[in-house]
């Protein structure tokens, strides 16, 4: 890369590696570090309250917020229905009162095609916060990079009041 441009690199934490006295296996590893670091509460009931379409296939979802739910920007939550389970980003920011979602309906979707056909009281059940995908301040600017509805826990973050971002975001279809 020249010296001016910006690159995105990952990098595994040193004890990943056996010769850093880990164990060599990094969800072992992982799992080590998040330890007692996020309560996963649940199930907790809630109720549709509004659905809204984006576009011929994407819509943004709104339930109530059970009480004593919390969870940080870029967490997930487990939506549990007739024994299917599916994970899906909060678009709205923790202090919100209730708990919006950007969802794709797929066609045979096993529960996008539920989420898609609720109304407005019906009753659903999830749990969590699960997941460490969050934001850590540092001195360089965030760059967000996502396409379709992975663009989620960006919003959620812009919700909370993550400020001076870029977010380069690819979409299918211009009106995506």
């Amino acid at each position: 890369l020249h010296e001016s441009a910006v690159g995105l690199s990952f990098c595994a934490f040193p004890l990943l590696q056996q010769d850093h006295g880990g164990s060599g296996d990094p969800l072992e590893e992982m799992s080590k570090l998040f330890q007692g670091t996020t309560d996963s509460a649940g199930p907790y009931e809630t109720r549709v309250l509004s659905r809204s379409w984006l576009t011929e296939d994407a819509f943004e979802i709104r339930f109530s917020r059970p009480p004593g739910l919390q969870f940080a920007p870029g967490q997930r939550l487990r939506f549990i229905r007739n024994e299917v389970e599916r994970d899906y980003t909060p678009v709205s920011s923790p202090q919100e009162e209730g708990i919006d979602f950007l969802v794709r309906s797929v066609k045979g979707g096993l529960f996008s095609s539920v989420l898609a056909s609720a109304r407005e009281g019906d009753p659903f059940q999830f749990t969590g916060p699960h997941g460490y995908f969050r934001f850590y301040p540092s001195e360089r600017p965030p760059v967000f990079v996502a396409t379709g509805t992975g663009v989620a826990p960006f919003v959620s973050m812009a919700r909370a009041r993550v400020k001076d971002f870029v977010l380069l975001h690819g979409v299918r279809r211009f009106l995506d």
